[in-house]
């Protein structure tokens, strides 16, 4: 039984016990809704990526189900936290048991401490005493707060881009509709304009969205550096090559506004009097 089943096993079991509870006191509707929660989580156990599979694994290697920190989850379900599904689950569990391994006291007996610590954490303490260079130097932490600040300063810019170009379409719609007839010249000018006001846009957008994808780049390769897997999986962090854009929907969308306001704005130039 590999450990899918396992999850599996154990939220269609808390689901039948938080339903006896739920028999036991019929006012209390929370275990009722835990109940629902883990019929939930048990139907999307088979989503669960398998790099995640893989990280939690490893990290629980003695047994995750037994484990403290999975009873204290399985616990606060509905009362604490509402996994979306099995996947969130587990990344929350690799999350936290990650946090409480590198919070834990370290004592200066080896044997102790072999004794004391998972399997998994004792390999992560290996290969850090192995490679020390591992640890992310200074101007790296620089690097990434820079990449970082730059891609939440770009992305305003994005809507800052929009605005303007929203605000440029409603003073000409403004002005034509006040001052101009459909027969008048200005009004092919003020066409030209909407149209070269659209492209700037555009292009304006695509300066901002490659030179984003650029910062995430280098935080990409800061994760795959200096995250080991199990962190990666845990703080939910994409690092594969992407083909092109990653998550271009922001920019999709901005441009659609901007596209829409134009098309308006043209249509009244040249068809309304």
């Amino acid at each position: 039984m590999d450990e899918r089943d396992e999850l599996k096993e154990t939220f269609e079991r808390q689901a039948v016990w938080r339903r006896q509870k739920a028999a036991e006191h019929p006012d209390d509707k929370r275990d009722l809704e835990a109940a629902k929660i883990f019929d939930r989580l048990a139907a999307t156990v088979k989503d669960i990526p398998l790099d995640v599979s893989r990280a939690y694994r490893e990290l629980f290697d003695d047994d995750i189900l037994d484990s403290e920190t999975a009873q204290k989850m399985l616990r606060a379900v509905r009362f604490h936290s509402e996994p979306l599904n099995a996947e969130a689950f587990v990344r929350e569990l690799l999350l936290t048991r990650t946090v409480e391994g590198r919070c834990s006291p370290r004592t200066s007996s080896v044997t102790t401490a072999q004794n004391d610590i998972y399997l998994p954490e004792r390999r992560l303490r290996e290969a850090s005493m192995a490679n020390a260079a591992g640890q992310m130097p200074e101007h790296v932490g620089a690097a990434y707060k820079d990449a970082v600040d730059n891609i939440l300063f770009l992305k305003r810019q994005q809507w800052l881009a929009t605005n303007y170009a929203l605000l440029l379409y409603a003073a000409i719609f403004l002005i034509s509709a006040h001052y101009f007839n459909r027969t008048d010249l200005a009004r092919n000018w003020l066409g030209i304009l909407t149209i070269v006001t659209f492209v700037v846009h555009w292009y304006m957008l695509h300066l901002f969205q490659r030179d984003i994808d650029r910062f995430r780049d280098r935080v990409a390769w800061i994760y795959r550096t200096y995250f080991t897997a199990h962190e990666r999986a845990g703080l939910d962090v994409q690092v594969e090559p992407r083909l092109y854009w990653c998550q271009p929907e922001v920019y999709i969308g901005l441009m659609a506004v901007s596209f829409v306001g134009a098309v308006l704005t043209a249509i009244y130039l040249w068809s309304v009097r």
